[in-house]
Formats: C-alpha cells, sequence, structure tokens
C-alpha cells in the first residue's frame, strides 16, 4: 500500500481551517487514519478536536472504491 500524505488547506465554513490528508482503498480506511494521525504526530501537527473529521469517498469503475480522509490540524 502507498500512502501520500500531505499538508492541504481549505475552507471550512467562514474561516479557513488547515488540514492532512491520506487517500487508499476503503476496506483500509482503519489503517489509513492510524498511520495519518501518527504522520501528523511525526510532523509536529496537532489535531484540531473541535473541527470536523472529512471523508469523501471514490468510487472507481473495475477497481474498489477510494476513500481520502481529511484531519483538522490547529496552525502552526
Amino acid at each position: 500500500m502507498v500512502l501520500y500524505m500531505r499538508f492541504q488547506p481549505a475552507w471550512n465554513i467562514s474561516r479557513l481551517q488547515d488540514y492532512i490528508n491520506v487517500r487508499g482503498k476503503i476496506t483500509n480506511v482503519e489503517d489509513l487514519h492510524s498511520k495519518l494521525s501518527k504522520w501528523g504526530e511525526l510532523q509536529g501537527y496537532k489535531r484540531n478536536l473541535e473541527s470536523y473529521i472529512l471523508e469523501t469517498y471514490h468510487p472507481i469503475e473495475n477497481r474498489e472504491a477510494e476513500v481520502e480522509i481529511y484531519l483538522p490540524i490547529h496552525r502552526n
């Protein structure tokens, strides 16, 4: 499994919210959450527990669906 994790600013309601995100197979959603959280900690990011986690689901023809997970973080 190849994971691509990154920092990404995004709009949340009327203010800017920063996220870290990862995308992978939907059957690995629990593992993706865990690895993204650990990666964020290693990068020095702190989770923003007052904002919502975002998950987007992506059906892919002739393959297993994928999920993209966005974890909200506090700005440094």
